[in-house]
């Protein structure tokens, strides 16, 4: 019977102690903590004991991890485990190493680790004295600035008979304030260290400088008159938006010259651009004045302007439009820069002598060279000399030469024509009783 018991207790042991991966056989539990020692001071290595319970005897301590991030101190205690946890209870203390904080009140963070993963957290705070006599502190003017502000730090510490300014680490600057302007977008963190000369103590601030907004309107941009317009974008992706006009849109649609300019602004930082708008220049379309013509008579119309298309009433897209008969006629410019002119003109024929004696008149008359360069020759068959009033007409119906003439029989007369521009003409000759037509072109 006897080794009956001692059998089962043999038993019992080895379940206890072997092959038992329950959760709570591997806790590792933060029972308690202390901060031995005077009070914790800036110029001191401040120890913190951490009391832990263990379940698992075979636990093995990796070591402690102490990690200060802001006015937050993180300590882990760390613990790795097998697939075996030999069952039994141990209470070791651990004495943690926290270094030499900077005075300030802190929050500390106990947290028990087995295999990487946090088993049990423990919380409580901490206040760290200043030991030194030289107390740093500075007030910068501003802590979020944008690319091109300038930041001046106000040194306010006491007891100091020194100081060194840092910017992420480097070293910049001994002088009492410090102040600088920034050039480029990110983090910095300003330090200032002071001293004594027995001992010295530091404190940091950052300044968040964000970029400007990229703005371009764009080159100076022209319209088209009479009903043209040009758009000005000022971008996506903005806090707010503010034209020259006080829009606040996006787009500002420009129908009228003038110098027009806009801010944006992103994340508490703006940028400014101006643009110039104007109207082209448009050379107007011009048929001339509505004009009557004789029968047999022809009319070319020309607005050949470079660069320039066309659209005439018949579909046609040439620069020039001969007109063989009465009617309405049209046409629509559109210059290099896709302004567009409009013109009409009204072309009516008849038949420019009312009887024979007007007839008479049309046969005695004759003008030569057609087409003529410098001079027209006007010649009469009547057998005497006649007087006749010579006017020479654009097809305006505005008189651009007149003069009278006594016109021999058989020999003629010459008028000059060298002070007229290219294009064609009518001449109205007159004896005083009877008018004649006729229509030459100047080359």
């Amino acid at each position: 019977m006897k080794n009956y018991y001692s059998i089962l207790l043999k038993s019992l042991t080895a379940f206890a102690l072997l092959f038992s991966l329950n959760v709570t056989g591997q806790t590792v539990g933060i029972t308690g903590f202390s901060f031995p020692g005077p009070p914790a001071t800036s110029c001191t290595n401040t120890m913190l004991d951490v009391n832990v319970t263990l379940l698992c005897i075979n636990a093995v301590h990796q070591g402690n991890t102490v990690n200060i991030v802001g006015t937050t101190i993180t300590v882990d205690i760390d613990y790795t485990l097998g697939p075996i946890c030999l069952g039994a209870l141990s209470f070791p203390v651990h004495n943690v190493n926290l270094g030499m904080i900077p005075a300030g009140t802190y929050s500390v963070v106990i947290n028990g680790r087995l295999n990487a993963g946090t088993l049990s957290t423990s919380n409580t705070s901490l206040v760290v004295t200043n030991c030194c006599t030289a107390v740093p502190s500075f007030v910068p003017t501003n802590d979020t600035v944008c690319v091109g502000d300038s930041v001046y730090f106000g040194n306010t510490s006491v007891g100091a008979t020194s100081r060194q300014w840092y910017v992420n680490n480097s070293s910049v600057s001994t002088s009492l304030h410090y102040g600088r302007r920034y050039n480029a977008p990110g983090n910095y963190s300003i330090k200032l260290v002071v001293s004594n000369g027995t001992c010295s103590d530091s404190i940091s601030k950052n300044v968040l400088v964000s970029a400007l907004p990229t703005l371009n309107l764009g080159t100076d941009k022209k319209y088209c008159p009479n009903g043209g317009s040009v758009t000005l974008d000022a971008g996506a992706g903005r806090d707010s938006i503010r034209w020259s006009n006080n829009a606040t849109s996006r787009t500002l649609v420009v129908d009228t010259p003038g110098t027009f300019y806009v801010t944006v602004y992103k994340n508490k930082c703006s940028s400014t651009d101006t643009i110039a708008v104007s109207a082209y220049t448009v050379v107007p379309v011009d048929l001339g004045a509505d004009v009557e013509l004789c029968y047999g008579d022809s009319l070319t119309l020309n607005v050949l302007l470079t660069g320039s298309t066309y659209l005439w009433q018949n579909s046609s897209t040439l620069s020039s439009f001969k007109v063989k008969a009465a009617g309405t006629y049209h046409v629509r410019r559109t210059d290099k820069n896709g302004c567009a002119t409009f013109d009409t003109i009204n072309v009516t024929y008849d038949t420019c002598y009312a009887g024979i004696s007007e007839l008479a008149l049309k046969s005695m008359i004759s003008i030569f060279p057609n087409p003529a360069k410098d001079v027209i020759n006007i010649t009469s068959n009547a057998d005497h000399n006649t007087s006749y009033s010579i006017g020479i007409y654009d097809l305006r119906g505005k008189l651009v030469k007149s003069t009278n003439v006594s016109i021999e029989s058989g020999v003629g007369t010459s008028i000059s024509i060298d002070d007229l521009k290219s294009g064609m003409y009518v001449v109205k000759i007159g004896d005083g009783q009877l008018t004649h037509s006729k229509t030459f072109i100047k080359q």
